[in-house]
């Protein structure tokens, strides 16, 4: 076992006890830094990316579509087509991501979460019109888009129309993850 693998045990059984629900996803993309795919707690890294995160403007209650979505019976399937645009991440990565974003409406249509609002529709469009694609993060109903662009131009455009929409851009950077550090 690696140290990083180790880390994230520790910090996902801390984690676990403090918030009681939760994939984990969240210290999984903090102790390995960078963008990662997560599956059943293992991790492999991803192409390099640039995300845009744009606040919607809304807050959403993750627990409660948790727990519609746990008890919806459309679950396998979903997970099975799901697995299948993460595969394909790393080679489309922006083709992925919208097809995630179809992918989630049609989920939580089927399965009665209240998932989109018209912020996060709107940042949708703004991505598509700019040559991207956004997709809601967590567990929408609000919340964060995270939006990819073939090139610095196209990113650019699109968070001057995000704002000029009055959505918040979110200044992130994707870290290398937990590391130690030596004097």
């Amino acid at each position: 076992r690696t140290q990083k693998t180790e880390l994230f045990g520790t910090a996902f059984t801390v984690h676990s006890k403090i918030q009681g629900s939760g994939s984990g996803i969240d210290v999984a993309a903090s102790v390995h830094g960078g963008v990662i795919r997560f599956q059943n707690r293992n991790v492999t890294a991803q192409p390099k990316v640039n995300p845009v995160v744009i606040f919607s403007g809304e807050s959403a209650d993750t627990g409660s579509r948790v727990e519609v979505y746990q008890t919806w019976r459309g679950r396998n399937k979903f997970v099975t087509q799901s697995t299948a645009i993460v595969d394909a991440f790393a080679k489309e990565p922006i083709a992925a991501l919208e097809e995630a974003r179809i992918l989630l409406e049609e989920m939580a249509q089927k399965a009665g979460i209240p998932y989109q609002t018209p912020g996060l529709d709107k940042i949708g469009e703004l991505a598509r019109d700019h040559g991207g694609a956004a997709k809601p993060s967590g567990a929408g109903g609000g919340d964060c888009a995270v939006a990819l662009f073939p090139d610095k131009g196209s990113e650019r455009a699109f968070v001057r129309a995000v704002k000029s929409a009055g959505f918040t851009v979110v200044p992130v950077a994707l870290a290398e993850g937990a590391h130690e550090e030596t004097e």
